[in-house]
């Protein structure tokens, strides 16, 4: 039974491994320092590294590419913030 179990956690895991996300601590800084807990600061920080995959068996449909304020970009990259981040938050 213990074989069983270890090997469901070993696949959970594997699992849980597989998303890709990056922090910006310039933002949680400036989060905790206005009071914010940390957990809530380090999630609003957050941003993905990886663009979204689209599932194969779905038919293929043309989307059109997020667009990015490069002013925005341009302001929050000068603030000390990390570009992954600053491009995720100035994208529409």
């Amino acid at each position: 039974m213990k074989a069983r179990t270890l090997l469901a956690l070993l696949a959970l895991l594997a699992f849980s491994a597989s998303a890709y996300a990056a922090v910006d601590y310039t933002c949680v800084n400036q989060c905790t320092a206005q009071g914010m807990l940390y957990q809530y600061c380090v999630s609003r920080c957050s941003f993905d590294t990886q663009p979204p995959t689209v599932p194969q068996y779905q038919p293929y449909q043309p989307q059109q590419q997020p667009r990015t304020d490069y002013q925005c970009l341009n302001n929050c990259t000068a603030k000390g913030y990390q570009y992954g981040f600053c491009r995720q938050q100035c994208s529409y």
